[in-house]
């Protein structure tokens, strides 16, 4: 939407979505003679009042317009007809107009477009020292307008997105406060790389993202020598690499002089118009090492051990000998850049790091964090975490949500914002009304398929008690919930009105789209592991056999 030449405010009681984003009517009187004063390419933010019909969207801004042509006036018999051709006439709308239309003869008229509904409607209540004005259409300061329009925009909570029980990201927040390091432990598809960037970022710093290999080494981790154009050449890891982003960003991050709450609005996309990292001022960064026991930890990990073998953040020492390791290659002018930033944060003329009271090495900085994920399931294929890695870390559970409604609830919340992010519709559907008729084909299956059919049991539990799927070896968690969701959901869209009609009565048809949408969301290895494949087919006929049953 281009910008708005002026702002006004919609003040109105009339049914959602009604004439709202379409047009604005009013009768042709001095009260509101405000309706003519209105031009093309004025914003209009819409408010619904108290004692709408709608009682979720009452007292909030639930969206603003563009006007498209000036005020006109028209009949009572004209207004009527023009609200039926725009498609705004219904049986709760004619309730609300014709209050309207019985004491009137002659109307202002005014076409709105570019309707844009707000991400969350905006309570006003929220907006500090301002009242709705008595009249029906009335200006609005313009930083008040975009304060609004800013509100309505804003991304949701990261964790409101995540599929993560209630407390969790406190519980997180709360262990990094302490100065520990975090290993977030659970089966696929729960969340975990997702949590781990999100609480980085929203605590002000820079997820340094890295996934683990079986061919890991000290070289990856910490960082060692390399051929390079006939010569021998240290490159630096990911360790210390991430450490050297840590010092840089906490250098710009000071010289910015920016407030914590200025930064807060730089992560949420807010003022971020300078500067790399995408605009974006961070005060340090985090290490975020994914799928960790895909990595020989004994092999990879030696000096990790060292360095980080106190829940003390004042007592994690870089030991003196592998600075000089580094500074040796640094001399000789042999080293990559990032070592050489290293030994000017150490021991060169830009100090950052602090020598330890005994001299052994220097202090990692105080605030610098190690978030690791790992999985539980199908570690048949990965490498054993000992003991001694996992006691640098306090050790967290993710573990799919057990509120399947709530869950659902975020499916469903993420499956609209992307539908409306990729255009998915035409312009003239109502994305929540597709997405009610999607609930209603597959919610009943969803919700079989995560309660029963898709938990993994106690290897010796009997009888029915007993889950085709014990083993763990295909288990369904929150993000192959929500492809199998998603993927339904964008063969429903596809499908024109006359289609979709004839595919809602067809259950068989409706059970087979949905079944291959499961299908696509679980293990590949079902294509040549006789075991997992035998528990998809238990998967499928549970879900879809036993419910067709009770049906």
């Amino acid at each position: 939407m281009d910008k708005c030449k002026k702002y006004y405010v919609e003040i109105t009681g009339a049914p959602y979505p009604g004439h709202i984003g379409k047009c604005l009517w009013s009768p042709k009187d001095s009260q509101w003679r405000s309706m003519t004063k209105l031009e093309p390419g004025d914003c209009i933010i819409h408010y619904i009042t108290s004692k709408a019909l709608n009682q979720e969207l009452r007292g909030r801004f639930i969206g603003f317009s563009k006007v498209k042509q000036k005020c006109t006036e028209l009949s009572k018999n004209e207004l009527r007809d023009k609200l039926k051709n725009m498609g705004i006439w219904s049986n709760d709308y004619e309730s609300f107009a014709n209050k309207w239309l019985k004491n009137f003869e002659f109307y202002f008229f005014v076409v709105l477009g570019d309707f844009k509904e707000f991400r969350e409607k905006v309570p006003l209540e929220k907006i500090p020292d301002y009242k709705p004005p008595q009249s029906y259409i009335a200006p609005l300061d313009s930083e008040v307008a975009e304060m609004i329009i800013r509100m309505g925009y804003e991304e949701p909570e990261e964790s409101e997105k995540l599929a993560v029980e209630d407390g969790l990201v406190d519980f997180i927040n709360g262990l990094l406060d302490a100065g520990l390091n975090v290993l977030l432990v659970g089966p696929p598809g729960t969340g975990k790389t997702t949590l781990a960037k999100m609480v980085t970022e929203k605590r002000g710093f820079e997820p340094y993202y890295v996934v683990a290999t079986a061919h890991w080494s000290r070289y990856d981790l910490i960082g060692g020598v390399t051929l390079e154009s006939g010569s021998v050449k240290w490159r630096s890891g990911y360790l210390l690499r991430a450490l050297v982003r840590h010092i840089e960003n906490r250098e710009k991050y000071g010289r910015s002089g920016k407030s914590q709450g200025e930064v807060a609005r730089n992560l949420s996309g807010q003022d971020a118009s300078t500067g790399g990292n995408n605009g974006m001022k961070y005060k340090g960064a985090y290490l975020i090492i994914d799928e960790v026991n895909r990595a020989d930890v004994d092999k990879a990990f030696g000096e990790f051990f060292l360095i980080f073998s106190s829940h003390n953040p004042y007592e994690r020492i870089i030991p003196l000998d592998l600075v000089n390791e580094i500074n040796e290659y640094v001399e000789n002018g042999r080293a990559d850049e990032v070592a050489k930033k290293f030994i000017e944060f150490a021991i060169g003329q830009n100090k950052k790091l602090e020598k330890s009271e005994d001299g052994t090495g220097y202090r990692v900085p105080e605030d610098f964090r190690i978030i690791v994920t790992m999985n539980f399931v199908d570690a048949r294929n990965l490498f054993t975490v000992g003991e001694a890695f996992a006691r640098r870390f306090a050790i967290v559970e993710v573990n799919p949500p057990s509120d399947i409604d709530k869950l659902l609830g975020k499916i469903y919340k993420n499956l609209k914002e992307e539908l409306e992010r990729n255009n998915e519709l035409s312009t003239n559907e109502n994305i929540d009304e597709v997405l009610e008729k999607v609930k209603e084909l597959i919610n009943d299956k969803l919700r079989v398929l995560y309660t029963k059919c898709g938990k993994p049991v106690d290897e010796k539990a009997e009888g029915e008690s007993r889950s085709r799927l014990s083993g763990a070896l295909v288990t369904i968690s929150p993000a192959s919930l929500y492809l199998a969701a998603k993927t339904f959901a964008a063969y429903y869209v596809r499908l024109n009105k006359e289609d979709r009609k004839r595919f809602e009565k067809d259950k068989d048809r409706v059970d087979n789209v949905l079944r291959m949408c499961v299908e696509a969301a679980l293990p590949l290895s079902r294509l040549w592991n006789e075991s997992v494949r035998r528990q998809v087919e238990g998967l499928m006929k549970c879900v879809f056999e036993q419910q067709g049953q009770k049906d």
